[in-house]
């Protein structure tokens, strides 16, 4: 197939010879019968696809393999043996050395046909990753400088289908998620997609400014309106003017001013502290909230504020349901952090791609970001791919700070209603789960054997 580079490896010249005769219609192939050349050359090549002998004098194919692995020279592999040894296929196999082992004397047919179910993995996975560099490049040119919000062809599909039908109207809009979705982000865009793209784009975070401020943060102040008010201050509001005011974490406005600011909304105009002027505003307000503010009591937030602030509801997913767009937001996160650290550009090897993507992210983009960032930052720079044993560590402390569910597993052992081969059943029965039913799949991902998947099976089974 265009592209797919297949590199055979076998000590008996006759075999490499027959199998490149027999691919090379469809595949670029190279053929070694000295081990040592092969991987020498792997050294400063990479290929799609690797074919290897197990039994090579000076060099076994498992040796090769691992060799070749940890300077991610291949994507992918098989192994062929005449040796029917479960040992060694366990290692070989568990480790993701290689997708399948196949039998000796070679069956060539049998061989085209795994070679093109693996040609055409990898040629998906090549067409998604093009499709996430030209989001990329659709999406870098709202200019934040955070990260860039994506979707639009993935989970978020229906989300993108709304913001563009209320982006260029003049409707306010509430967003609710998680802490660390991207609300910010959003916002942002949906400034960037209406007729007020080229004017300001003012945020507030309700959450971050003491009360004592809040009011003069958001209305602005006179001079001498209070102590300490030695000149004349213009409000977030103000300066939002003939562009959008973003109130993040609104459900943490103070009620005192959230009769103030229902004001402003409907009447586009307010009084600065200590001031009798109105002064006229025109924005349009984006509110921001991780609370669900139509289940809260009146004293905590004003009904009518609410159906004023939330014309258009956006309810933005957190990122463990966002699966189809984690390895954007992966490639996005590392380029800008590249960048912020002066960096080259670190490509990031398929296995801790799939590691990163099978990971819960509890703390969402926000969390994904930090991570990137320590790996990124303690990363020499020249080591151009970033590796499973970069994030290991990072991952291990961002779970040990989350302990709700290890600490309520402990309390149910403790009490009898839990015992820890169900815990252990429970846990392995959900990898399986979260890896489409396949156990090779989620041995490979969590480096737990297979064997224990499958035993584990067999005493759940009636």
């Amino acid at each position: 197939m265009p592209g797919i580079t297949v590199l055979c490896i076998d000590d008996e010249k006759y075999v490499v010879d027959s199998i490149r005769d027999y691919i090379s219609d469809d595949y670029r192939c190279l053929a070694y019968d000295d081990p040592m050349v092969a991987l020498e050359y792997l050294r400063s090549h990479r290929v799609e696809i690797l074919i290897v002998d197990y039994r090579m004098p000076g060099l076994t194919g498992l040796d090769l393999l691992k060799e070749a692995r940890k300077f991610e020279a291949y994507h992918t592999g098989l192994l062929l043996t005449a040796y029917a040894d479960k040992d060694l296929l366990k290692d070989v196999l568990n480790n993701g050395l290689v997708d399948k082992a196949l039998d000796k004397p070679l069956d060539l047919p049998r061989l085209k046909i795994e070679l093109d179910y693996l040609a055409q993995r990898i040629n998906r996975r090549r067409e998604a990753e093009d499709k996430l560099k030209d989001i990329y490049r659709l999406l870098s040119a709202g200019g934040n400088d955070d990260f860039t919000f994506i979707g639009r062809d993935g989970d978020l599909s229906e989300l993108w289908r709304q913001v563009e039908q209320v982006a260029p109207t003049e409707e306010n809009v509430l967003i609710t998620g998680e802490t660390g979705t991207g609300k910010d982000v959003l916002a942002r865009q949906i400034h960037a997609l209406s007729s007020r793209a080229d004017k300001p784009f003012i945020k507030i975070n309700c959450g971050a400014i003491p009360a004592t401020l809040i009011e003069s943060e958001l209305f602005g102040h006179e001079k001498g309106a209070f102590s300490g008010a030695d000149r004349r201050k213009f409000g977030k509001i103000e300066l939002a003017h003939r562009g959008t005011l973003f109130l993040d974490e609104i459900g943490e406005l103070p009620l005192e001013l959230q009769s103030r600011l229902l004001h402003v909304v409907e009447d586009k105009a307010l009084e600065r502290v200590g001031g009798t002027e109105k002064l006229p505003v025109d924005f349009r307000l984006i509110s921001a909230t991780n609370k669900p503010l139509e289940k809260l009591s009146k004293d905590e937030f004003r009904r009518d504020l609410f159906y004023r602030l939330s014309t258009v509801h956006l309810a933005l997913p957190d990122l463990k349901q966002r699966r189809k767009d984690l390895p954007a937001h992966i490639r996005i996160l590392t380029e800008k952090n590249c960048r912020l650290f002066g960096k080259s550009l670190m490509d990031i090897c398929p296995r801790a791609l799939d590691m990163l993507t099978g990971y819960s992210w509890p703390g969402n983009i926000r969390e994904l970001d930090n991570v990137l960032k320590r790996v990124i930052l303690m990363k020499a720079d020249g080591q151009g791919t970033l590796l499973p044993e970069d994030f290991r560590r990072c991952l291990l402390e961002e779970k040990g700070s989350s302990p709700e569910a290890v600490d309520l597993a402990a309390r149910q052992i403790l009490s009898g209603q839990l015992s820890l081969q169900d815990l252990e059943l429970a846990l392995l029965t959900r990898l399986v789960d979260l890896c489409d039913g396949k156990i090779m799949e989620a041995s490979r991902k969590t480096g737990i054997p297979k064997d224990r998947f499958y035993r584990l099976q067999d005493r759940n089974t009636p």
